[in-house]
């Protein structure tokens, strides 16, 4: 079933967290990766490097969780628009 896409990609939106045992070339699947990120964005860690670098996928795991940052990749931690929408929500929590 970990190779099967329709199957993870059923598995994923229910939990997130089955990206993990998805088969590798699964975890390079954008829509896959994305509707992982959109149920929990902290298994951002289980998707493949290079969408780990993504802007779409990265700030939909921010969106679901602004913690995922710490799992983007280095680029992602650069970018401008991503490291802003991190400290805005940092703003809104502390703040109220």
């Amino acid at each position: 079933l970990k190779q099967d896409r329709e199957s993870v990609l059923a598995a994923v939106k229910q939990n997130g967290h089955a990206l993990e045992f998805a088969a590798a070339e699964l975890k390079q699947d954008k829509e896959i990766v994305l509707a992982a990120v959109q149920q929990n964005g902290q298994v951002l860690k289980y998707a493949a490097d290079e969408l780990k670098r993504d802007r779409h996928i990265v700030s939909a795991a921010m969106q679901e969780n602004p913690y995922a940052l710490a799992y983007a990749a280095e680029l992602s931690q650069s970018d401008e628009a991503i490291i802003l929408a991190f400290f805005r929500f940092k703003y809104r929590h502390i703040n109220g």
